[in-house]
């Protein structure tokens, strides 16, 4: 019977340490954090217009996924385009990206992003 008790407090005890490693990533650092690098098509890049009605209906789409747009940038270089947006989850990520290109003015590059202290929660 002892070996028993023994084994249940065991089995609590790796399950608060479970919940204490994976707690932190949700109370702690919120929603995850996604990066998308957008290069605008020929399409896109001959109809400005046409991006710019897109982008207000990418908008409604993040809002709709319950994700909230942290940041957005206008870039010279190899991408037109740089957004950093929060999604409650990878698929909500995913399909953001994937609507995000139906309409053929852009193609997106999606990176999971880690802030600092994540970065650093990672290495302990």
């Amino acid at each position: 019977m002892a070996a028993r008790g023994f084994a249940s407090k065991l089995h609590i005890d790796a399950l608060r340490l479970i919940h204490s490693v994976f707690k932190p990533r949700v109370v702690k650092f919120g929603m995850p954090v996604y990066v998308f690098l957008v290069t605008l098509t020929e399409k896109g890049k001959s109809n400005l217009d046409l991006v710019k009605e897109n982008s207000k209906e990418l908008s409604e789409l993040i809002k709709s996924l319950g994700g909230k747009s942290k940041e957005a940038f206008m870039t010279l270089g190899r991408y037109d385009i740089i957004e950093v947006i929060e999604f409650p989850s990878d698929l909500a990520a995913l399909k953001y990206s994937m609507k995000s290109t139906e309409s053929g003015l852009q193609n997106v590059e999606t990176l999971t992003g880690f802030n600092s202290d994540e970065a650093q929660f990672s290495i302990k």
